[in-house]
């Protein structure tokens, strides 16, 4: 079992209507929505089903096949795109989201920064989260018809995830790894890239919700 299938069947406990309370007054229903780095298509399918227009864009092609297979069980249409967000992007848009820690996964990310703005037209949005420390913490239990042990580490600004899942007879082991920098750094990067930053409080209290303004 790829750690595609695992990470959106654990995505499927996610509370979306709360996650993107505080969001969802920054979007506006008249523009198209980029989700930068949009994973399974849980955010996207969640923004469809409120109205909103959504095109999404992943460097998994297998979580751009769990997310299409998403929207069909669904009869939702959005359309779905293979995009690095280290390359540039060759649309624009009014309104980009990048959410559920897509800034960690980048060991850099001034060129990622760099081509979010170059995407965005003069007062357009982007809207990302950041953790607001190390995060070390340790989760077990049993989700649907597997067990899991789901540790996380901070060290030397690497964030690792170590996750076992044991289903039936059969165990697998998955390590992610993330990047880990000060929340100052990040704004740093922001701003001199151009954006306007505001945090706000959101839905994960280990994060911090940046609004960056073009």
């Amino acid at each position: 079992m790829n750690f595609s299938n695992i990470y959106d069947l654990f995505q499927q406990d996610v509370d979306y209507q709360s996650l993107l309370q505080p969001i969802l007054p920054l979007l506006k229903k008249d523009e198209v929505i980029l989700d930068a780095s949009c994973g399974s298509g849980h955010i996207l399918s969640y923004l469809i089903t409120l109205g909103y227009r959504t095109i999404g864009i992943d460097n998994d092609e297998s979580m751009l096949e769990l997310a299409h297979k998403k929207m069909g069980t669904y009869n939702l249409s959005s359309n779905l795109f293979l995009h690095d967000l280290r390359q540039p992007l060759n649309h624009k848009f009014h309104q980009i989201i990048s959410l559920l820690d897509v800034f960690h996964y980048f060991k850099g990310v001034k060129g990622v920064i760099k081509n979010l703005y170059n995407a965005l037209y003069d007062g357009g949005k982007l809207i990302i989260d950041l953790y607001n420390g190390p995060q070390n913490e340790i989760e077990s239990g049993t989700f649907l018809d597997m067990n899991y042990h789901w540790q996380t580490t901070t060290s030397m600004q690497r964030l690792i995830h170590r996750i076992t899942i044991k289903k039936g007879d059969i165990t697998y082991s998955y390590v992610i790894k993330q990047y880990l920098y000060p929340v100052e750094y990040y704004i740093n990067q922001l701003e001199a890239a151009g954006f306007k930053t505001n945090l706000f409080k959101g839905f994960d209290d280990r994060k911090v919700y940046v609004l960056c303004t073009k």
